[in-house]
């Protein structure tokens, strides 16, 4: 499983997933986590729960867009699946979620991205999922 935030460092995470799984002729699961909510007031305005609902419907489509294209351009390193998921809630708790649900047997996590992702001085997201998978994580650095 590779989580991504759609960062050259996750890309990075995602061919070193791949050349694993490729050995196995694996399947590899490619993670985008949505992990805030839209900010339906700010100051004196708020949004109605209409135009939230279309905002939010409309970032899961573009990461559903996103994910497929990633999947495509990787697609051609042979006989290794990759399966595009988008999900929403807080990162770590939804990448190992998913990891459990999925049954995956490695998390291939890019070192840095984009986001928060991954720090080293510890708090972030890739050092919770470091410390609560239940399967090994490689941290893969570029």
């Amino acid at each position: 499983m590779v989580p991504t935030d759609f960062s050259e460092h996750a890309e990075h995470a995602l061919k070193l997933a791949l050349d694993v799984a490729g050995s196995s002729k694996g399947r590899v699961y490619l993670l985008h986590v949505i992990d805030e909510d839209v900010q339906q007031c700010s100051v004196d305005y708020c949004l109605s729960n209409d135009v939230v609902s279309d905002i939010e419907s409309s970032i899961t489509r573009t990461a559903e867009a996103r994910l497929r294209e990633t999947a495509l351009k990787f697609s051609g390193s042979g006989d290794v699946e990759i399966v595009p998921v988008v999900k929403k809630g807080p990162s770590a708790d939804v990448i190992l979620d998913e990891q459990k649900e999925v049954k995956a047997d490695l998390i291939v996590l890019g070192s840095r991205g984009r986001s928060r992702f991954f720090h080293p001085l510890g708090g972030s997201v890739g050092e919770r999922v470091v410390r609560g998978a239940a399967c090994p994580v490689l941290l893969a650095g570029s």
